[in-house]
């Protein structure tokens, strides 16, 4: 009997160490968790311990189940660290589906390389990296590690679901701080605000979510972040590299960031009279700021600095004088004390570049930028300077880092500004064709295009290139079937709204087909629709159209004489919220002359109104696809 009981006892204690073992396992996932996702975060806490304005810690605990093959970026373990940052107590591993150990990674598996981009001459940042190598699903990267502040000056957000088609099972963020330490917090998109715990010696704040499903990438959506859950935290006293500021105010901030500048903008007396010498003679003050940015541009190359506080800090211009490289706050800088030495007043600017990015919030005052641009009032208007590229045009931003708000350093501190916003009439494309139709159904097409404002940026990448890169641009990129280059040429003018123009001779092969008797002539030559949005049945996303332009396409067809005309397509118009099309065909003997114009509108809308759109692209892609029909 004594035998017995011992076991029953043994295999009670096995299975129990055994049960212990057991983490994770995937049929414990929720469905509706499973839904549309290629990976679920089963667990994840994230806890930031503030001790005083410079110092702080953070523990970090996540895991990750992956779904299928689609996922497995989203196990890859990378954190980056610096001076300011320490990272330490790294524990990776990995289980199978079934919740059974597969793998405990070693620290030497784990790697540590220098985040050194190819354009930068030195940066300090590094990264710990590891990427699990497991092709059976799903599986499970459990994840725990430490990071360790030294000097405060970004605290970091929340962003519980921080990608598409991540689905998350159980969240939580806290930050613990001395009972008498205040810092700010924004929450967005949280089904539940936060909740605060006090002590004897400290106070605790706490975020949770769970059972959030994943959210499958949708067109025309706004910014990631403007409809998933964050919690934005920043704090209001700070010290960077011993220097200390305060987030209170916009104003207060900008007086920091002009510590960081003050005495960086000397050059030499050389520099200074060559400058002087250079903008001499010119008429208005428009005029010797252009000289002055395209002698920059000239002079310097963009090369990165990220080493220390020099992450937020511009060399000293004479630096850049000297050695003609620097990186966006550097050349801003520099640019800046050109101006300055001929009297001409401008501002450092920090901005938030990149195409469909999280919008500046300006009730939040916190570091919401990762580049530097120039900004230079003057009487008529203000001119916004981007100083890393040579062949910007001059006061053109571009969609990088257009219409939106800006941190402008002035003399009192700092303060919000709105950059350039290029209207519809600004970005326009202008295409007009000539096309000589043979008996054979091949054509030669004489076409001249003209790309305005931001659809300057279409042909941007060509128009320095030499003639061989042009070409196979061309080839790659012009949207017709069986043509052949017979002659081309690109030309650009640099003003402050930039156009460019290409003119092409192309040989067509085949360009009208025959079925029967009947000969079908396209009408629309290379700039026809072929896109539809997903269709959506219950759309909860807001609609967002980021840029507005107007496309005009005039093609002229020449016909041979032999050809007669059955059936022509009905002039089109169809008027949206979104923008509209309009189209128009007129014969004049054996000319036929098809007008198409297009035009989008910018703006934000309501997710009930995207039937409407739909039907606005499919509408075009069916009166792009239209043909005249001859007969021979």
């Amino acid at each position: 009997m004594k035998q017995i009981s011992f076991l029953f006892l043994l295999i009670i204690s096995i299975n129990s160490v055994y049960a212990r073992k057991i983490k994770y396992p995937a049929d414990k996932i929720p469905e509706n968790l499973i839904e549309n996702a290629y990976a679920v975060i089963r667990n994840v806490s994230e806890d930031f311990n503030i001790t005083s304005i410079s110092r702080a810690s953070k523990t970090v605990k996540y895991a990750i189940t992956v779904l299928n093959k689609s996922g497995d970026n989203y196990s890859i373990f990378c954190v980056n660290y610096d001076k300011f940052v320490g990272i330490s107590n790294i524990h990776i591993r990995i289980y199978n589906k079934n919740g059974n150990v597969l793998k405990k990674v070693k620290g030497s598996d784990i790697e540590d390389y220098s985040n050194i981009s190819g354009y930068s001459l030195f940066e300090d940042n590094r990264c710990k990296y590891y990427k699990p190598n497991i092709s059976s699903y799903p599986y499970t990267v459990e994840v725990e590690y430490n990071l360790n502040y030294h000097g405060l000056f970004n605290y970091p957000s929340w962003y519980p679901v921080s990608k598409y088609n991540l689905s998350v099972e159980k969240a939580s963020f806290s930050v613990t701080t001395p009972l008498e330490f205040s810092f700010k917090y924004k929450e967005c998109n949280l089904p539940k605000g936060c909740e605060i715990v006090k002590e004897k010696s400290e106070k605790k704040y706490i975020w949770r979510i769970s059972e959030f499903p994943a959210v499958e990438k949708k067109d025309f959506s706004p910014d990631f972040t403007e409809f998933m859950p964050v919690v934005l935290i920043a704090p209001n006293i700070f010290e960077l590299d011993g220097i200390k500021g305060n987030m209170i105010t916009w104003e207060e901030f900008g007086k920091w960031e002009k510590k960081l500048l003050k005495g960086r903008d000397s050059l030499s007396n050389a520099t200074i009279t060559k400058i002087r010498n250079l903008v001499k003679g010119e008429k208005s003050k428009v005029d010797s700021i252009k000289k002055i940015y395209q002698y920059m541009q000239s002079k310097t190359r963009y090369v990165s600095v990220q080493e220390g506080i020099g992450s937020w800090q511009p060399i000293q211009a004479y630096l850049v004088d000297k050695l003609g490289y620097g990186d966006c706050k550097a050349l801003t800088n520099y640019t800046l004390a050109l101006l300055k030495s001929v009297g001409i007043k401008s501002y450092y600017t920090k901005v938030m570049a990149g195409n469909n990015t999280q919008k500046m919030i300006k009730d939040f005052v916190c570091n919401q930028a990762n580049h530097a641009i120039l900004c230079v009032p003057v009487k008529e208007d203000t001119i916004w300077l981007e100083c890393t590229n040579q062949n910007q045009p001059f006061g053109f931003l571009g969609s990088a880092t257009d219409d939106r708000d800006v941190f402008i350093i002035t003399d009192n501190g700092g303060e919000i500004a709105h950059t350039t916003v290029y209207k519809q009439s600004d970005n326009i494309q202008i295409r007009r064709a000539e096309v000589i139709i043979d008996n054979s159904g091949s054509a030669i097409a004489n076409i001249k295009t003209k790309y305005n404002g931001l659809q300057y940026e279409n042909v941007e990448y060509p128009l320095n290139q030499p003639y061989i890169n042009q070409k196979k641009w061309l080839l790659k990129n012009i949207d017709i079937e069986n043509f052949k280059i017979d002659s081309f040429c690109f030309n650009q003018v640099k003003k402050r709204i930039p156009y460019a123009e290409l003119y092409l001779k192309l040989k067509i092969n085949d360009y009208v087909s025959d079925i029967g008797t009947r000969i079908f002539l396209p009408l629309n030559l290379m700039n026809k629709s072929k896109f539809v949005p997903q269709k959506e049945r219950n759309r909860k996303i807001d609609i967002y159209l980021s840029y507005a332009y107007s496309d005009i396409d005039s093609i002229n067809y020449v016909i041979p004489d032999n050809y007669s005309i059955e059936a022509v397509p009905k002039d089109t118009t169809i008027n949206t919220i979104f923008g509209g099309y309009y189209s128009t065909i007129k014969i004049n003997g054996n000319k036929i002359l098809f007008v198409r114009k297009i035009i989008r509108n910018k703006g934000t809308y309501p997710p009930d109104k995207y039937g409407v759109l739909l039907k606005f692209y499919k509408d075009i892609c069916v009166f792009d696809s239209q043909y005249i029909v001859l007969k021979d």
